[in-house]
């Protein structure tokens, strides 16, 4: 009988099946516990996984049939199944919904055309959160996609780092270290200058002190200095380019 991610038995009857994805020879149950049915077929033609895991799709449906469980959530299954349909017809998805799908693809090997117009969904969503984006690109080690996430970010944003809305401050680090360490290397060739510069550094110094009723406080105070710095490059589109054509 098929069993729900949490591995209890769910018989026919009790199943919940999405209004959509009632019919066909191959079931899949998501994290959520809702189950649905497709075309074997069509799995196969959009996924060489699936062909050989189907081989020869069995026409009926057996009571004692097993579920595909897949870790995502019925939306995300209803739009992976959507996609894989011969009308090709794409959902509304989120970034992290479009990554999710993505990750589906790799798993089960999907093909060039899926890829494609997710990649393309990905590529159309880079402009709000272009350091998730490169993070992303990177785990895929996708140069096109990398090259297009740069294009999105400014030498403020690089700054800030991924996932910071505070303008005054960085993590910066902890998000070149999410990166690969070839692109990291890469990356920070390109966005740096070549020659040092003199500049004023401002830094803020922390100070400890006690109240008089003994609670500790830290206030900070501006200490400015003179040093040489390497600058951040500005042309962003150029060091896109260069990401993605150098040979590296």
């Amino acid at each position: 009988m098929p069993v729900y991610p949490n591995g209890s038995i769910v018989h026919e009857s009790e199943r919940e099946y999405h209004p959509y994805h009632q019919y066909g020879d191959v079931l899949f149950v998501s994290n959520q516990g809702l189950y649905f049915r497709t075309d074997g077929r069509r799995l196969a033609n959009e996924s060489t996984v699936f062909r050989d895991m189907l081989q020869v799709p069995q026409a009926g449906v057996k009571s004692n049939e097993k579920a595909i469980s897949l870790d995502v959530t019925s939306r995300v299954l209803d739009i992976f199944l959507t996609h894989v349909s011969p009308n090709h017809f794409m959902l509304a998805t989120t970034f992290e919904e479009t990554h999710v799908m993505l990750s589906l693809c790799d798993k089960f090997d999907c093909s060039e055309r899926l890829i494609d117009l997710l990649k393309g969904r990905l590529m159309d969503q880079f402009k709000t959160i272009p350091w998730r984006a490169l993070v992303i690109a990177s785990n895929r080690d996708d140069r096109k996609l990398g090259a297009k996430a740069l294009r999105s970010i400014n030498r403020d944003i690089f700054l800030r780092g991924e996932g910071n809305d505070i303008y005054y401050s960085s993590n910066l680090k902890d998000s070149m270290n999410r990166l690969r360490s070839d692109w990291r290397g890469k990356i920070w060739d390109l966005v740096l200058e070549d020659n040092t510069s003199n500049a004023t550094v401002t830094r803020m110094v922390p100070r400890k002190w006690k109240s008089r009723r003994r609670i500790w406080h830290t206030d900070y105070h501006a200490e400015v200095t003179k040093e040489k710095v390497l600058p951040f490059r500005d042309d962003w589109n150029d060091i896109a380019n260069r990401f993605q054509q150098d040979d590296w």
